[in-house]
């Protein structure tokens, strides 16, 4: 944390903190969570005009036909966006003149 809000980089950033519900207990998460919200509050009030600082959960839950041991709750500032698979796409073509679908 002290890396991705203490920096003076100019650019935007995007800090990705992956998470197992298996391996890492909701409150762990949530307590991430908690200290990123604090330390983007505090680096907005210190900072004014620098580069964006964002932050993303990736959390990893088990496919549906298990037991998920992991619950949301909707806070403001965080946006959700929930998959529920990500496959290769075996059935990509090239079309005439190189375009890709």
């Amino acid at each position: 944390l002290d890396k991705h809000y203490g920096s003076d980089i100019t650019e935007s950033q995007v800090l990705v903190v992956h998470c197992d519900p298996h391996v890492n207990p909701q409150t762990m998460i949530d307590h991430a969570r908690l200290l990123i919200e604090q330390r983007a509050q505090a680096h907005r009030a210190s900072s004014s005009g620098s580069a964006v600082r964002r932050c993303a959960f990736v959390v990893h839950l088990p496919p549906s036909q298990r037991l998920r041991q992991y619950s949301v709750t909707f806070q403001p500032g965080w946006a959700f966006f929930f998959l529920d698979e990500v496959r290769e796409d075996v059935c990509t073509a090239i079309l005439p003149g190189g375009v890709s679908p």
